[in-house]
């Protein structure tokens, strides 16, 4: 039993986050907490993580990929792992994949392409729903492992692309006020193909926290014009998702009636 008990222990300790101790009296501007896009935690994710840790932000991203392959979470998302950068390596900002050393592979991998979707967008519906709840599931088991002093200190959440989504619909209201804010990076928080119904293409946390919303004008999943999204909701036979789309998120939030948001639209 002894033993039992210390090997518990030990676990738990492993899946906390108590290696943010030590940074409790370091002077720390805040806490995010960052939700990579369906490829990972590499290439823009990583710059965007890497710029606000310039900015004395602790960045707390968890890499869906970066489970081993023989395991449970492997099989649905994987990719092989660079080794870990030494002074000497190449590590400017603009370097290519700093991260990864394969191709993705897992039942819950992909690349969008409309005419896929339309060919069966009930397979894909039910699809993007359980990306989304996997996920979902991901920021509550981050989070609700975060020490009790980022907690009342309060912390961001943040995404891009699919992890964007899931900051939008995150039903964060279980955290009240220790979320402070909430960036959704490359998503229009709107009904279309990547949310399958329309309540799922709104805000589904507070509508107190201040919410920032950056996507471009010529975003190809997105975007108003001649994007995924445009082309799966305009189809008359199997097509879904808003017929007025605008490419960003500055309706939903007027409509939920959003206290503090601001939509950021950077051209081309």
């Amino acid at each position: 039993k002894l033993g039992a008990r210390w090997k518990g222990q030990a676990q738990r300790r492993r899946d906390s986050l108590h290696v943010l101790d030590a940074l409790r009296w370091s002077n720390v501007r805040g806490t995010l907490v960052y939700a990579h896009g369906s490829g990972g935690c590499s290439w823009d994710n990583f710059r965007i993580c890497r710029m606000i840790a310039r900015m004395g932000i602790v960045v707390i991203a968890p890499d869906g990929f970066a489970y081993p392959k023989s395991t449970g979470m492997g099989q649905l998302r994987h990719k092989d792992l660079q080794p870990l950068k030494k002074a000497s390596d190449n590590v400017d900002y603009w370097a290519g994949d700093l991260l990864y050393a394969s191709d993705a592979s897992g039942t819950f991998t992909y690349s969008t392409k409309a005419e896929v979707v339309l060919d069966d967008p009930e397979k894909w519906r039910e699809f993007y729903e359980n990306c989304y709840r996997l996920r979902r599931d991901e920021l509550h088991f981050v989070i609700h492992r975060l020490p009790q002093w980022v907690k009342s200190q309060g912390f961001f959440i943040g995404g891009t692309s699919e992890g964007a989504m899931t900051v939008a619909r995150f039903d964060d209201q279980r955290y009240g006020k220790q979320v402070i804010g909430r960036f959704i990076n490359s998503f229009s928080i709107e009904y279309c193909y990547f949310t399958p119904t329309e309540e799922a293409g709104q805000l589904g946390g507070q509508l107190d926290v201040p919410t920032l919303n950056i996507i471009g004008t010529k975003d190809q999943f997105f975007g108003a014009e001649d994007s995924i999204a445009k082309i799966v909701a305009e189809d008359p036979k199997t097509g879904y998702g808003s017929k007025s789309l605008t490419g960003n998120g500055y309706n939903t939030m007027v409509k939920q009636g959003v206290t503090c948001g601001l939509t950021c639209l950077l051209e081309k």
